[in-house]
């Protein structure tokens, strides 16, 4: 028999309903090995599109499971169980202990559909957090990435190489952000102990998901969580204070930290309002000079402000700044949003594409230029 491939059409876990593909050459033959419809029929005389109840009963077992298939297609069966583990992984594991293999969907997305900027903004929408992620997405999936290659193209082939570098380059520029529509920037709070970092990441989540304790050293691992900003989504991590302790414990929660902060989009680098400047905090001001600087605590009686670098204000009490970071985060990390309908690109091998492109074109290689590009286009 042709081997069948199955293929998740929902997230495995509790929900619902829970729904898988069976596709090949005779998936109807195959599931018909386990259904039974209460027409009596067998599905390779099925009408396509059309819905069947029944039951699906486990090699062996006179246990069996209610379910609804339809006929997609000559080579694809539906099946819709009811939702959580146990029915959707019996199943699954019916179906290949009968000789069937899993295949990823992203991969069985791929094989199936001719345009890769297409496939790779399906991809990329279907994991989408947020709508504003949602509308560049879908408006890659309507053809914006297409339609900016075909442009480049044509530039290329009428020698307007200027006007070829300018735009190419803008696709670039937008290259972090295409990135990053899935795969959340990653933020980190740091500090000296006891600045108020946990506190901080509460506020700014609107819910408490750090431990706050008025001790130095409650955090010593790191806690992350997602969010967003301005519809940007956002991995908000809390790290353990960057103190001089010699706890075998705390250091290592001092290791971790750093190399957070050498991993991560953006740091937040919380200072203490309430305490003078020192040395320390000066140093570690020095080490992190792309750091945005917030200055804590500021409902306190008393502040030393003065002598210490510029930085934002807040409260985690009054709510001081609080919305000002937020604003001051979200346009940090995307500086010049595109237009609707802009051309984004969205996932890495694009971004290799362009730039290989961009490389030919600055050297002159008009035609391999061309050719690069071209490698998106299915025309």
């Amino acid at each position: 028999m042709t081997m069948c491939h199955i293929i998740h059409l929902t997230p495995v876990g509790r929900g619902a309903v829970s729904s898988l593909l069976v596709e090949g050459c005779a998936a109807a033959t195959m599931v018909d090995r386990f259904f039974r419809g209460a027409n009596g029929r067998s599905l390779t005389q099925a009408a396509l599109n059309r819905i069947y109840f029944g039951h699906w009963y486990h090699e062996g077992c006179q246990v069996a499971e209610e379910v609804i298939v339809c006929r997609r297609a000559a080579d694809q069966i539906e099946i819709h169980c009811h939702g959580g583990l146990s029915a959707f992984t019996s199943i699954e594991n019916s179906l290949r202990n009968a000789g069937c293999c899993n295949i990823a969907w992203p991969e069985w997305l791929q094989c199936r559909t001719v345009d890769p900027l297409n496939s790779a903004a399906r991809i990329a929408l279907a994991q989408a957090k947020t709508g504003r992620v949602t509308h560049i997405l879908l408006d890659q999936m309507q053809g914006a990435m297409r339609q900016e290659i075909r442009t480049l193209v044509e530039l290329l082939q009428d020698q307007k190489l200027a006007a070829a570098q300018e735009r190419l380059n803008r696709l670039l520029e937008r290259a972090q952000l295409g990135l990053h529509l899935v795969d959340p920037w990653r933020i980190v709070l740091a500090g000296q102990p006891n600045v108020g970092k946990s506190s901080l990441m509460n506020a700014l989540l609107g819910y408490s998901r750090s431990i706050v304790r008025d001790q130095p050293g409650t955090t010593r691992d790191m806690i992350s969580t997602e969010t967003a900003f301005g519809g940007w989504p956002v991995e908000l991590n809390d790290s353990a204070g960057l103190g001089t302790g010699t706890d075998p414990v705390e250091k290592a929660g001092v290791q971790l930290a750093w190399n957070l902060i050498r991993e991560s989009d953006q740091v937040i680098l919380v200072f203490d309002a309430t305490l003078p400047w020192t040395e320390e905090q000066q140093r570690l001001f020095s080490e992190i000079p792309s750091a945005l600087v917030v200055h804590n605590k500021v409902d306190g009686n008393r502040l030393f402000l003065n002598q210490r670098p510029e930085g934002l204000l807040t409260s985690t009490v009054s709510g001081q700044g609080i919305q000002e970071l937020s604003a001051r985060l979200e346009a940090l990390l995307v500086p010049e949003p595109p237009p609707a309908g802009a051309a984004v690109p969205c996932d890495l091998d694009q971004v290799q594409v362009l730039r290989e492109a961009m490389s030919s074109l600055v050297l002159g290689a008009t035609e391999t230029a061309s050719s690069e590009l071209r490698r998106l286009l299915s025309d």
